[in-house]
């Protein structure tokens, strides 16, 4: 099996997440997963933790530059984000709308499976949601090497086993325009420390 990256975006842990930056209604973004739960699932679909390396950000586009420092090619990337990171806007720079792409065109990744926050199949018509699916059901994704997934149907659907398998890195990012303040203490601190991510105040990489 390649190596196997997971990228974990906050905002996938908050129904629903906010889709403009800085949005000011944070009692609509309720956490619909607790960190604890996340981890079981992940030990109860077989991957083994802590991982090789990992990675804190506040910004999401840096990911792809912690990929190339440690020199990652042909890998499968487990991306657990109300987004797919996967657009084609603005090509020429790396941004975290598009930070994916950048890494699939370059040979750093292979594959994608997008998992998905099992929130969307109940709230379609959010913006978030409504936007993702729709954009799956026509097809804007089809010229990629994509798989998506529910977080409930993970592995199973992604047509992976897992088993056994440690990431070669996680990288977990913040994203505080897109997450209410309280999710740093709810839910990087906890995460960072399962997946050996030193941490003081607002995570960055440079």
């Amino acid at each position: 099996m390649s190596d196997l990256l997971m990228d974990i975006d906050l905002d996938f842990f908050f129904a629903p997440p906010m889709y403009h930056p800085g949005e000011s209604h944070p009692e609509r973004f309720k956490p619909w997963l607790s960190p604890q739960d996340f981890l079981k699932y992940l030990a109860a679909a077989g991957i083994k933790m802590p991982p090789v390396e990992a990675a804190g950000m506040e910004d999401h586009r840096q990911a792809y530059f912690c990929w190339k420092r440690a020199g990652c090619r042909n890998a499968i990337v487990v991306h657990f984000d109300a987004h797919s990171d996967c657009y084609g806007s603005f090509p020429e720079i790396v941004h975290c709308g598009n930070f994916i792409r950048k890494a699939l065109n370059e040979g750093i990744v292979r594959r994608i499976v997008w998992v998905l926050p099992a929130w969307f199949y109940h709230n379609p018509g959010h913006p978030v949601a409504s936007d993702a699916l729709n954009s799956l059901k026509r097809g804007a994704y089809r010229p990629l090497p994509l798989k998506v997934v529910s977080f409930t149907e993970l592995p199973a659907a992604s047509g992976l086993s897992f088993s056994g398998v440690a990431p070669r890195m996680v990288t977990l990012a913040l994203s505080t325009s897109y997450v209410p303040e309280s999710a740093f203490e709810s839910h990087f601190v906890p995460l960072a420390g399962a997946f050996g991510i030193s941490h003081s105040g607002v995570p960055s990489v440079a």
